[in-house]
């Protein structure tokens, strides 16, 4: 049986305050997120439960073996597999030609919490070519890739 992450135990706790779990969930999909090859994210906002936990992420696109994660993380066709959460295009107020990548996590509070620390697990397990995996796509991605440069 794997060992619960530190937000796994928040959530279960019946005494966790939400907001724990929350800044939690940020921090874990922020880290997760930024260990994919060519993959940036930048911000996390859990807008304390009152709309959509959001996530903003660049790709670099000369490196898409992140971007095939990412696409297996959010397709319906992998049901069993999929996260409840929808990516969006950004384009920035800030920075003009900046175009990002936004996760909107279905639902409000726990829910969405939720499935952020589930995103961020599964990236991990791919990241850490955990053997429990049946299928690791980022370590196959040499099979449908080109060489970076090409």
């Amino acid at each position: 049986m794997p060992i619960p992450t530190r937000a796994e135990l928040l959530i279960r706790a019946s005494n966790a305050p939400e907001q724990d779990v929350a800044v939690q969930a940020c921090a874990d999909l922020l880290v997760a997120l930024n260990r994919l090859p060519g993959i940036t994210a930048n911000e996390a906002s859990h807008y304390h439960g009152r709309q959509p936990m959001l996530a903003w992420y660049q790709v670099d696109h000369s490196n898409l073996r992140g971007q095939l994660l990412m696409a297996r993380l959010t397709c319906n066709r992998y049901w069993s597999y999929a996260v409840p959460v929808r990516v969006e295009l950004y384009h920035s107020d800030v920075i003009p030609t900046m175009i990002s990548y936004m996760l909107v996590f279905e639902g409000l509070g726990m829910p969405a919490y939720h499935a952020a620390i589930q995103m961020a697990e599964r990236i991990m397990q791919h990241v850490n070519d955990d053997p429990s995996l049946a299928y690791n796509i980022l370590a196959r991605a040499d099979d449908w890739l080109p060489p970076e440069g090409e």
